[in-house]
């Protein structure tokens, strides 16, 4: 069984809705509670600024929730890839 956990940090607001629309769409194999997110500024000094948020826990229990915990970290990183196959 492929378990596992990431912690992201620093995430904008559309990054985490990234992570959301990973969650939805691999309902019951990516976990995700927003109860655990802290915003901070992302800039102090400038009050009203951009929110960033910390402390995002996603886990999976399974290949399959690995496989969309990879595609999720690729999408916020950038990248267009699909794992197709865990070793």
């Amino acid at each position: 069984m492929t378990s596992g956990s990431v912690t992201l940090n620093g995430l904008d607001d559309k990054q985490l809705v990234v992570v959301l629309e990973a969650k939805i769409r691999n309902e019951g194999k990516l976990f995700f509670n927003p109860q655990h997110i802290q915003q901070l500024p992302a800039n102090p000094a400038r009050p009203g600024g951009t929110m960033l948020n910390n402390n995002v826990i996603v886990s999976w229990q399974n290949e399959e929730g690995f496989k969309a915990g990879i595609e999720m970290q690729a999408q916020l990183a950038g990248h267009k890839i699909v794992a197709t196959e865990v070793a």
